[in-house]
């Protein structure tokens, strides 16, 4: 059954994981994980702000897509919006009056 509040989705998206190379030793490489992930995808804010460490300039938002149980996304995947790469900085699983979702953090830097 459709979630109501999925009608907000208005992306799709594609999920790429961290996976060792075939073939090469200690490497590494983004993969294609999941595709076609409907999901709404907010800023959380106004404009690119600093890092402190490596000094990067990053934007953080926040993806909302459902909860199902074929949807795995964990900390340090990718998400693919078009030609926009974010970072996934965290996953939690909510349920907010029966709408189960994921709410994912999301990270882009310059």
């Amino acid at each position: 059954m459709r979630n109501a509040a999925s009608i907000f989705f208005d992306r799709e998206v594609d999920i790429e994981r961290l996976s060792i190379v075939s073939g090469e030793v200690d490497t590494q490489a983004y993969v294609s994980h999941t595709t076609n992930i409907k999901c709404m995808i907010q800023s959380l804010d106004d404009s690119f702000s600093e890092g402190l460490t490596d000094g990067s300039y990053s934007k953080d938002f926040l993806m909302f897509c459902d909860n199902r149980a074929d949807i795995d996304i964990i900390q340090s995947d990718k998400v693919i919006d078009g030609s926009t790469e974010y970072l996934i900085a965290g996953v939690e699983d909510y349920d907010f009056e029966g709408f189960k979702h994921k709410e994912i953090r999301l990270t882009l830097t310059q």
